[in-house]
């Protein structure tokens, strides 16, 4: 006989659970009041009402808030951004709860220029909060004005996760471009990789182009990430403009790491005036400290003396505490202090970085604390659970236990054996980098009878033909029943009370007590 036990995981601290798949059309706005101020929408038919509430009944939710209570996924329908530039913004407080939204798709072709102009899931969002989820989809882009995965244009954007591929068909563009968001006023804890790509970039007028790995521009920036790979052949900005791994431009950058690609064709001016600004960091940047360039790969067509590891352009800049990989460093960087990448995935601590908020292990790039992804092996047993929370590229050790007369048969982790791999009882998951989901089966040892109730003094043990009842005082009888309490045996105890039965499930009564056994 076999007992299962099956371990769940989920991320980010919130039990996995199937996201809800949009069809492309289904609206739901039912769930709106507006005595409320809180809201709670559970699917992505109501995630497309709250767009409609916006787009179409000019509801800006100001002063309100909505929580995101399921998972979501979008199906890569034509999606239209909550919020448009005309009148009508979204101005209030989403909170995802650490949720996904999965398989944005925009493509701004399908729009009206009133639309266009703001591209992202939220577009025209300037006064709102956006935070604590994380995105994945795709953007194909002719024009817009600000354009981001995440938003178009927001107050705040805190605590994302954002995997967003960018294609731009345009001869033409000015614009605020950023995986995460085109601008911002305030962004922190943000992790970004994904990809910006133009077939044909002439991008920006004398007003001037930002584009970012992150943000096109945000004011204040704190605790980001980016690996987004950013390509883009002929440019022309403004003295404004400007590229960066992190931001095309910003107020003040604090904390922030880039390991992606800046590869920028060539430009076709002769007045250096409109020359774009390329950084590793920023392309023009007034304020930052606790800065980490290292990227995969930085090419300029005009040749690498004209982009900087670090950043640019600058207005009286005060930048400190920043390092900067020496692989495709120039003698023309102005900031930071060149390293090797070796020293840099050392695990050592760089100087002036604080370990509360940075992690320094060996065999890889520095990481923020914050924007460590964390993991959850979650194992029910009979009246609880027990949960193992582990940050990504942690290790974890799971002792797996059986009860009394019973051991462990197979052991399977993503539907695959690992019996094999077991040492004793204990698993080791090594370099976390997603959920595992556990499959545990049990079987009885074939030497031992199974006791599933103990609430009797004498015993039960195995033997060859059936079992042996031990403790029962001679002269007093012993009844085995069946597990429906249909009589089978009834003897006296004799010192040797051997039961010949076949393996199953009876009960034993003596002296008034019983115990329920398998063999």
């Amino acid at each position: 006989m076999k007992k299962v036990l099956f371990l769940i995981t989920a991320m980010l601290l919130h039990l996995h659970v199937q996201a809800d798949t949009w069809n492309g059309s289904a609206s739901d706005k039912s769930w709106y009041d507006e005595a409320k101020t809180e809201f709670h929408i559970y699917n992505a038919a109501q995630l497309k009402g709250l767009a409609d509430l916006v787009n179409q009944d000019f509801i800006s939710f100001e002063g309100k808030t909505i929580f995101l209570q399921s998972d979501i996924d979008l199906n890569n329908q034509p999606w239209a951004p909550i919020g448009r530039s005309s009148g009508n913004p979204f101005s209030g407080i989403f909170d995802g709860l650490n949720h996904s939204i999965t398989n944005l798709y925009i493509d701004s072709r399908e729009y009206t220029p009133d639309i266009i102009d703001n591209v992202g899931l939220f577009g025209y969002a300037s006064n709102a909060t956006i935070k604590n989820f994380s995105l994945q989809g795709a953007l194909d882009i002719v024009s817009g004005r600000y354009i981001g995965g995440v938003a178009a244009d927001a107050k705040r954007v805190e605590n994302i996760h954002s995997d967003i591929q960018m294609n731009f068909y345009t001869s033409k563009s000015s614009s605020s471009i950023g995986t995460v968001v085109g601008i911002a006023k305030e962004m922190e804890r943000i992790s970004s990789k994904g990809e910006i790509r133009f077939t044909e970039s002439y991008l920006g007028v004398h007003d001037g182009c930002r584009l970012g790995g992150i943000a096109g521009d945000a004011n204040n920036v704190s605790e980001c990430f980016s690996s987004v790979k950013i390509y883009t052949s002929i440019i022309r900005v403004s003295s404004l403009g400007g590229i960066g791994g992190i931001s095309g431009y910003s107020g003040n950058i604090s904390n922030a790491i880039f390991t992606g690609v800046v590869s920028v064709g060539s430009y076709n001016l002769s007045n250096d005036n409109f020359i774009p600004f390329v950084g590793g960091i920023c392309g023009h940047l007034v304020n930052g400290d606790h800065l980490i360039s290292a990227p995969q790969m930085m090419s300029y067509g005009r040749g690498l003396d004209w982009a900087k590891s670090i950043v640019t352009g600058t207005s009286g800049a005060t930048i400190t505490d920043t390092y900067y990989v020496n692989t495709w460093a120039t003698s023309n960087e102005r900031y930071g202090t060149p390293i090797s990448e070796d020293y840099l995935k050392s695990g050592a601590i760089l100087d002036g970085f604080d370990s509360n908020i940075w992690e320094f292990k060996s065999a890889r790039f520095p990481r923020l604390k914050s924007l460590i992804p964390t993991y959850t092996i979650n194992a029910p047993t009979e009246h609880g659970s027990i949960a193992y929370c582990v940050t990504e590229g942690g290790e974890a050790k799971v002792k797996i236990n059986s009860n009394q007369d019973w051991e462990i048969d197979k052991v399977f982790v993503n539907q695959i054996d690992v019996t094999n791999q077991m040492n004793g009882n204990m698993l080791v998951f090594e370099d976390i980098q997603e959920n595992k989901d556990l499959f545990v089966v049990y079987k009885q040892e074939t030497s031992s009878v199974r006791s599933l109730q103990q609430n009797a003094s004498f015993n039960i043990s195995r033997s060859a033909e059936g079992f042996l009842v031990s403790g029962v005082q001679t002269g007093k009888t012993i009844t085995v029943y069946d597990i429906n309490g249909m009589e089978l045996m009834r003897q006296s105890s004799n010192g040797n009370n051997h039961f010949s039965m076949p393996k199953g499930l009876y009960i034993v009564t003596a002296c008034g007590q019983s115990k329920k056994v398998l063999f």
